[in-house]
């Protein structure tokens, strides 16, 4: 199963391939090793975004789920990394 991750600004925009005999799909976030979001989709949307991360590699995992709840698919997990947030300081003189 296909998933491409793209960063975002303080997030992450997953999209997958669509699995034609799903009924929802479950989408995971990890951070490192350990699971710190589960989220579900209609069999429609094919695509999450997770926002409001902070700096770090994240990972993120689709499961393609049948009427049963069986898992009929699952993506590799893909790591992705958000846009952090830039400052800029600056100076006034008057």
């Amino acid at each position: 199963m296909k998933l491409v991750c793209s960063a975002l600004f303080e997030g992450i925009m997953a999209c997958w391939e669509e699995v034609p005999e799903a009924t929802q799909y479950v989408i995971k976030l990890y951070f490192g090793d350990k699971l710190i979001s589960v989220k579900t989709n209609e069999r429609t949307e094919l695509y999450h975004s997770f926002k409001g991360l902070p700096s770090g590699k994240f990972s993120v995992q689709i499961e393609a789920e049948g009427r049963d709840g069986k898992v009929l698919k699952k993506s590799e997990k893909v790591i992705s990394q958000p846009k952090g947030i830039v400052r800029v300081f600056a100076t006034n003189y008057f």
